[in-house]
């Protein structure tokens, strides 16, 4: 397994160290919620006011920065940073942001510099995440697993959140992945629209 935390928390770092000479204020009133995933997800709303709240009782100022794009002359779209945004909005405080100039969206900035965004448990095998577009189906594709088999194995998914091991796969010199088993749990990724996908590599006859 991989600490995805630790993980994603390097990958930002370095980001914010890259790109700090662009890093203005912005009230959060000029900062508008495009992405779907921004919009309805309430729950870090609510656990941002309640940090925000702890605090103002311990007198902190928020110091953290999240990243925008622009969108018109004085309007700006939130890219990633979404529980410091509503921090800074129940504070009434400026927001540190970092302006980038393409149109990415959350989920294609995650793609783009290898954050991990997952909803679901990790496999104890895992040796690491791979962006869906990087995976290989090869003869997988076209397989076709008992309805009731496949069937079995979501509802069991479903019941955990999880799959119960990472996609088996080979390296190939192109960078790419060729999937060589767990099929039906790459399935259930893909179900449930899992960008990011939890790899074991394999190397010559392994299995």
């Amino acid at each position: 397994m991989i600490n995805i935390t630790e993980h994603n928390q390097e990958i930002i770092k370095k980001f914010y160290e890259d790109n700090k000479d662009s890093i203005i204020e912005l009230k959060p009133n000029k900062i508008k919620l495009v992405d779907k995933i921004h919009k309805e997800d309430k729950h870090v709303n609510y656990m941002a006011h309640k940090l925000a709240n702890m605090m103002k009782e311990e007198n902190k100022e928020l110091d953290k920065v999240v990243v925008v794009r622009k969108i018109n002359k004085i309007g700006y779209v939130l890219v990633s940073g979404l529980k410091w945004y509503y921090v800074a909005k129940s504070l009434k405080c400026n927001l540190k942001c970092i302006v980038i100039d393409s149109n990415l969206s959350h989920i294609n900035f995650n793609g783009k510099y290898g954050i991990i965004d997952t909803s679901v448990k990790q496999p104890k095998d895992t040796e690491k995440y791979i962006h869906y577009s990087n995976l290989f189906l090869g003869r997988m594709q076209y397989c076709n697993p008992r309805k009731t088999k496949v069937q079995k194995k979501f509802e069991t998914f479903n019941e955990g959140n999880g799959i119960d091991k990472a996609i088996a796969v080979k390296e190939l010199s192109n960078g790419m992945y060729l999937i060589q088993d767990q099929y039906i749990n790459y399935l259930w990724l893909k179900d449930k629209k899992e960008r990011f996908i939890p790899i074991k590599i394999i190397k010559g006859d392994e299995k």
